[in-house]
């Protein structure tokens, strides 16, 4: 029996893409390819897949929120994070909520392949890149960095700007971003640091001594 796998991106040429990557494999069936939640809560209804391939940065619901709406719901399924967001806070998170694997899409054919096949049998699986960023993580932990090595220089600009009450518009046209790319960034801070609402992310930044 193929390995029925699900994809939702809102990007589609990297849909297509990864539909071509999987087409390799003679193990794996595309069930759907979807750009929006909605699209892909009334399709998974009707016949849940055994894997679903889960963006981070969509346009109309984070994938964070997919992912708990997802696992809740139907708990048979196993996700995987296949995103540009490499940071271990994030990594932890999203796995304590319920991923199963989470890959780097600058990852190579083989190991995302290795990945579906992986969870598809029960197993947790990491990418090699994203293990070296967990070690390194912990690693800076026990050395006593602090919370800035988990945050890059952008990010901390982002958090900077949302502290002086910019909003997303102003941000984006101050630091030549798109409005959609501050969003993410600002969903992606308080993923990061933990937190529910723009108050708790001042305070977290007050804390962590990025702002007086």
């Amino acid at each position: 029996m193929k390995i029925q796998v699900a994809i939702i991106d809102d990007h589609p040429l990297v849909r297509s893409g990864i539909n071509a990557m999987l087409e390799s494999d003679a193990g794996i069936e595309v069930t759907g390819l979807y750009a929006h939640f909605n699209a892909l809560m009334v399709a998974i209804k009707a016949n849940v897949p055994d894997v679903l391939l889960l963006d981070l940065q969509m346009a109309d619901m984070s994938g964070a929120a997919i992912l708990e709406v997802v696992s809740k719901q139907y708990p048979q399924l196993s996700v995987i994070i296949l995103t540009s967001i490499d940071s271990a806070l994030m990594v932890r998170n999203l796995m304590k909520a319920g991923a199963k694997g989470y890959v780097l899409k600058t990852t190579g054919q083989e190991e995302i392949l290795q990945a579906i096949h992986a969870v598809y049998q029960g197993e947790i699986y990491l990418s090699k890149d994203i293990k070296d960023i967990l070690v390194q993580s912990t690693l800076q932990h026990k050395t006593g960095m602090g919370f800035n090595t988990e945050l890059s220089e952008r990010e901390v600009q982002i958090l900077q700007l949302i502290a002086a009450e910019y909003s997303s518009p102003e941000i984006a046209q101050k630091i030549h971003l798109s409005t959609r790319t501050v969003e993410n960034y600002r969903l992606g801070l308080m993923q990061k640091l933990e937190v529910k609402n723009i108050a708790g992310l001042i305070k977290k930044a007050i804390f962590m001594g990025l702002i007086k």
